[in-house]
């Protein structure tokens, strides 16, 4: 497993401790952009989104990442599950074919507020993904493909 991590303000999280904020705004602020970053967060999940989804054949792009869903209890430990959508697009040149598929993923996260930080918890891209139906899919597709 990998963990990427991402700061937050002291406010912001009283914010949310105190509920003038809902989880997935306290995360949505946490994974902004600052003007510093070369790469912003989001860009950033997508490109480990994108990791398992590398190996499937057709040049496979990822676009559209967003937020759909934040699950989170306080009493856990400060953990949750934030489900991300995203589209993956094959452009298969041999075949002058172009398809796109919806994901969605859900990542574990837990909050550390000793250090003001975020963590978002990732299958290590050296470890084999959990079987998906959209990797199931992909493998009869590149079937096909190849006879």
């Amino acid at each position: 497993m990998a963990e990427l991590d991402f700061s937050f303000s002291a406010i912001d999280y009283d914010s949310l401790q105190n509920e003038e904020i809902t989880i997935q705004e306290f995360i949505d602020i946490a994974l902004r952009p600052s003007s510093y970053d070369e790469e912003s967060p989001m860009d950033i999940i997508g490109n480990i989104l994108m990791e398992p989804h590398s190996h499937e054949g057709g040049a496979p792009e990822i676009s559209g990442v967003e937020i759909v869903e934040v699950e989170f209890d306080k009493k856990k430990k400060m953990k949750g599950k934030i489900c991300f959508e995203y589209t993956v697009n094959y452009l298969y040149t041999c075949a002058d074919m172009n398809k796109e598929y919806e994901h969605t993923e859900y990542l574990n996260f837990r909050i550390d507020k000793n250090i003001n930080t975020l963590f978002l918890i990732f299958f290590n891209p050296h470890q084999e993904a959990p079987r998906t139906n959209s990797n199931l899919i992909m493998k009869i597709i590149g079937l096909f493909l190849s006879h």
